[in-house]
């Protein structure tokens, strides 16, 4: 009887390929999401910490600056002197971009070449740097001396004593390459992107005037970090910190981990989906064998046997799609490595280079198990239900209409789902307690699922009797596969809902993102040009520039105003946030801080804010709250003066221009890319084209959601096409009948295709309504925890109004060969069913 089983199961499974397939597809899909994202922020993860060890080489302190300023180099000799430090290396560390076309960045790595004890603090640049460098006496003579890896030099063919070009912040500089580093150390973290100079160079090509960006300290023998540590802190100034290695990685970690989160909510969308997929191909097997389920019964199969057949069925689905799924996850997840890679690196201007992306053994684990235990719990409700399946009920030409108990407990479920989400959003908008906001977005996800079931119930039963009214004999059949197969229904329009709501509320947060940006950009937009570096150091942040290029712009007859804007990196309560200096802020002692600064910090008008400067801590009246998106932590804008004199730099990072009444623009433009474009690489834009460069860096931001969205979406339409059909086999006798009696094909094929529009028209009801609220919840409740920015919701009607006509488009589509097969059913056949 066991043998009989098996092969009845895998009979059933060739005889069904398209929907076999189907739910293969889907498995496969949630499987490769799970398994990308795994293995995208392991990857990202390992190269974090590959590069926090391989550039602190043996330290295992450091001392670092509260902000970009720096520490003053004779602080070195002060640390030297603590009990328990044995070694205390002055690092600069910044950012040039080769000037040769591919704007690729070098990471310049400034050490004092001529202390031994220093090279062997870093593996790679310490007992190799002699070999490394061809004459140590002339490197360190010559200002301009630097040397590079091996992989740059020969992806540019240079060798020793050739020269490079490179823009910095103290403008263009030609390097004279006199030392070629092998991959090893610090050199094998960095690969191409390291530069190694002396130190003073450094300093001065990074336009440092004696500042240094920390000291790495290696202890003596039998000192433990935390006492040093304590040591430390009673001799160093304020706007000073000592910490671990690791520590510069945790704010990238936290924003990896927000990452993840927001792609691990896509990957369970698509798992959701597979379910209902599953659970679809093997309701309709049910529906299909019924008869023969009853055979099997009356030859003395059990209950639990015909429970393990269809279980067994769907596990055999599940494994083709975890297989699948495992080889598509594993090149996903080397497609998404980069990309995340490059957002975390942006954060801290940190350089993160994944490689080789490693197969990880607990990733494919849980990854497995979700496809697996996805597949099991799709099938349990309709292997249940065949096991259930009396005899004598099985033997009947056509199934009972049962009454749907499960309606009322699902819709119950429903507005509880609902009401706990409400709740959630007030405590957190209260409290601002992170974990108030997941729950609301995971009680809304429920809610969306849970009640798109009992509500195409209650709509199918409303429209079948105005269908059989104006639309005669084929009206009838109108949402009667609804009301007969009322979970096989339920089921398609909510995984058609959830995937329109997340396409949806998608689209909503990145319209909201891009209107807010858009609305804080036009605060300072009232200008004719804006002049920036066309190179980005840490991501995101234009490179600065030198002060005399306002000097040069300034020398122009057109131009009448000149205003320039600073931004630099500032710790704050153990985080990075950004740091502005504008000409027309806060007035003496006074700031202003950004919506998610005071959000994050709990600050507001009125409150004193007390930041740490190279020349002290100093102390702030903030003056205003407004919208800021210079960083995710938060930004405090002071007078650019202030910011010169006590953060000690005299940098530019953009450059406001007005010009005189009746200028022409277009010569102004040409003028100063003549004058000083190709020196500084510069850009000039316009108000139209910085916003346009601010709306295609948010659109980056969201560019990795739509294809989720679309492989998701098609998916779940395949779903109405396996409902729609199953609606025709289920009712071929009546069918029959009513084409006996004069129905007319055009009849049948209206009522099928219209049933697919109703799902598809209410689904898009539903998931426009339910993306709504997500938005709202994630916008204004989520968003602000998980990425650090808040902003306002603007909803894109267009857009949403697209997505709506395509759920009709494509759920017509779907039904329209269900619909036809019914149409072109052999009435003598049909009639012959039984």
């Amino acid at each position: 009887m066991t043998t009989l089983l098996r092969l009845v199961g895998l009979r059933e499974l060739l005889a069904r390929p398209a929907r076999s397939t189907l739910a293969v597809i889907g498995i496969a899909l949630g499987v490769a999401l799970v398994l990308a994202i795994q293995l995208a922020n392991r990857a990202t993860f390992g190269a974090l910490r590959q590069t926090i060890d391989g550039t602190a080489g043996r330290a295992e302190l450091q001392v670092v600056a509260a902000s970009d300023g720096g520490l003053d180099e004779s602080l070195a000799s002060v640390i030297r002197g603590v009990a328990g430090v044995a070694t205390a290396v002055p690092v600069v560390e910044g950012t040039a971009f080769v000037d040769d076309g591919r704007g690729e960045s070098l990471t310049i790595f400034g050490v004092d070449l001529g202390d031994e004890q220093s090279l062997r603090t870093y593996e790679g640049t310490g007992g190799d740097a002699n070999e490394a460098i061809e004459d140590p006496l002339v490197f360190l003579a010559q200002p301009d001396s630097v040397a590079v890896t091996r992989a740059f030099t020969t992806a540019r063919g240079l060798d020793l004593g050739d020269h490079v070009a490179v823009l910095a912040g103290s403008g263009r500089h030609q390097l004279t390459i006199r030392g070629v580093m092998a991959e090893t150390g610090v050199a094998r973290v960095l690969g191409s992107g390291l530069a190694v100079m002396d130190l003073f160079a450094a300093e001065r090509l990074l336009g440092r005037d004696r500042r240094i960006d920390r000291i790495d300290l290696v202890l003596a023998p039998g000192h433990p970090p935390a006492e040093v540590a304590a040591a430390l802190g009673a001799v160093l100034p304020t706007g000073t910190a000592v910490e671990r290695p690791e520590q510069r990685g945790r704010q990238v970690e936290a924003m990896l981990t927000a990452f993840q989160m927001i792609l691990s909510s896509a990957s369970l969308i698509a798992l959701a989906v597979a379910v209902f997929i599953v659970y679809n191909s093997l309701a309709t097997v049910v529906l299909e064998r019924r008869r023969e389920i009853g055979l099997l019964r009356a030859l003395g199969v059990r209950r639990r046997q015909v429970l393990a057949l269809h279980l067994g069925e769907a596990l055999v689905e599940g494994m083709v799609g975890v297989a699948l799924g495992t080889g598509l996850g594993l090149g996903l997840a080397r497609l998404l490595a980069a990309p995340v890679a490059a957002s975390a690196s942006g954060a801290l201007g940190l350089p993160l280079l994944v490689g080789h992306v490693a197969v990880d053994v607990p990733a494919l684990a849980l990854a497995a198990a979700a496809g697996l235990v996805a597949a099991l719990l799709a099938a349990l409700v309709p292997a249940l239900g065949a096991a259930r399946l009396p005899i004598v009920e099985a033997m009947r030409a056509t199934a009972a209409v049962a009454a749907p108990r499960w309606a009322g407990r699902l819709l119950g479920a429903a507005i509880g789902c609902a009401t706990v989400a409400l709740g959630a959003v007030l405590a957190a908008l209260r409290t601002k307690a992170p974990g108030f906001a997941y729950l609301a977005d995971a009680a809304m996800f429920a809610t969306i699922g849970l009640g798109s079931a009992p509500v195409m119930l209650l709509v199918a039963r409303a429209v079948s009797p105005l269908a059989g009214r104006f639309l005669g004999a084929g009206g009838r059949l109108l949402g009667e596969s609804s009301r007969r197969l009322p979970a096989r229904t339920g089921a398609t329009v909510a995984a058609l809902t959830l995937g329109i709501a997340f396409s949806a509320s998608t689209s909503i947060v990145a319209q909201s993102f891009e209107v807010s940006v858009i609305d804080w950009a036009q605060s300072f937009m009232g200008h004719d040009f804006f002049v920036r570096s066309a190179l980005r150091e840490r991501g995101f942040v234009n490179a600065p520039l030198p002060p005399r290029v306002m000097d040069e712009l300034r020398a122009l007859p057109e131009v009448r105003t000149v205003t320039p804007f600073r931004l630099i990196r500032q710790r704050y309560a153990g985080e990075t946030i950004a740091l502005t200096g504008a000409s027309n802020g806060p007035a003496g002692k006074t700031a202003w801080v950004s919506d998610n600064f005071a959000r994050r910090y709990r600050k507001r008008a009125g409150d004193l804010l007390r930041l740490d400067t190279p020349r002290g801590r100093r102390a702030f009246r903030i003056v205003r709250v407004d919208r800021n998106y210079n960083s995710d932590r938060g930004t405090v804008t002071v007078a650019l003066g202030t910011l010169r004199r006590l953060w000690r730099d005299g940098l530019v990072t953009d450059i406001n221009i007005d010009l005189v009444p009746g200028a022409d623009r277009a010569a102004v433009r040409a003028a100063i890319l003549q004058r000083s474009g190709a020196e500084y690489r510069l850009e000039v834009l316009e108000p139209k084209a910085l916003e346009a460069q601010l709306t295609a860096g948010i659109e980056r931001t969201f560019a990795f959601t739509w294809g989720v969205q679309a492989i998701t979406l098609v998916v779940a339409f395949a779903g109405v096409f396996d409902t729609v059909l199953a609606g025709v086999l289920a009712r071929r006798r009546e069918i029959g009948v009513l084409r006996a009696l004069g129905c007319l094909r055009r009849q049948v094929a209206t009522a099928f295709a219209l049933e697919g529009l109703l799902i598809g028209g209410l689904a898009a009801a539903l998931g426009v309504a339910g993306g709504l609220a997500l938005a709202f919840t994630q916008v204004r409740v989520l968003f602000p925890d998980l990425l650090g920015y808040v902003a306002d919701v603007h909803v894109p009607a267009v857009r949403l109004a697209g997505i709506a006509a395509a759920s009709l488009v494509l759920t017509a589509a779907a039904a329209a060969l269900p619909a036809r097969r019914a149409a072109h059913l052999v009435v003598t056949e049909a009639l012959a069913v039984s």
